[in-house]
């Protein structure tokens, strides 16, 4: 992805109101063009949206695959560059494990993450980490969680 602008949290929020056609609460992948070009008046490649719609988003509704406002925010503010301290790194990963987008990451979801980029890590090992992450036992990690893990890491 190219870097032509920084984008602020306020600017990709703006956008993500102005591009959600209809109002849906979400973007589809034409809205998501739109945003792109308006914001870095560039049109994405067929690669960059596959990235965000498919591989780091399994959002569906009735328009097929969707992404909402705040993983629309984190991808636009990664884009353009501006995602250089800590904070939006471990959030933007955070929500890369968060498929639902409800703030909690379930173990099934980080096992499939992490099966995606280390597919021979065994089962067992990744639930012990999870479990580490998951300090207050409640069998999911909350974004508190994850940062506070990452800090001790």
């Amino acid at each position: 992805m190219s870097s032509i602008s920084k984008v602020t949290y306020k600017d990709a929020e703006t956008m993500f109101h102005t591009c959600d056609m209809g109002n849906k609460g979400y973007l589809d992948r034409e809205d998501y063009k739109t945003a792109v070009i308006s914001l870095f008046g560039l049109m994405p490649t067929d690669s960059e949206i596959e990235e965000v719609f498919v591989v780091e988003n399994e959002q569906k509704g009735e328009d097929g695959i969707f992404l909402k406002k705040e993983k629309f925010i984190s991808v636009m503010i990664w884009r353009s560059g501006s995602a250089l301290n800590c904070y939006n790194y471990e959030r933007l990963i955070f929500d890369c494990l968060d498929p639902l987008q409800d703030g909690f990451v379930k173990f099934d979801d980080f096992e499939k993450t992490v099966q995606r980029y280390f597919p021979k890590t065994d089962r067992r090992f990744i639930q012990d980490v999870f479990n580490k992450i998951d300090t207050d036992c409640d069998g999911k990690l909350s974004y508190r969680e994850f940062t506070l893990f990452l800090q001790q890491s």
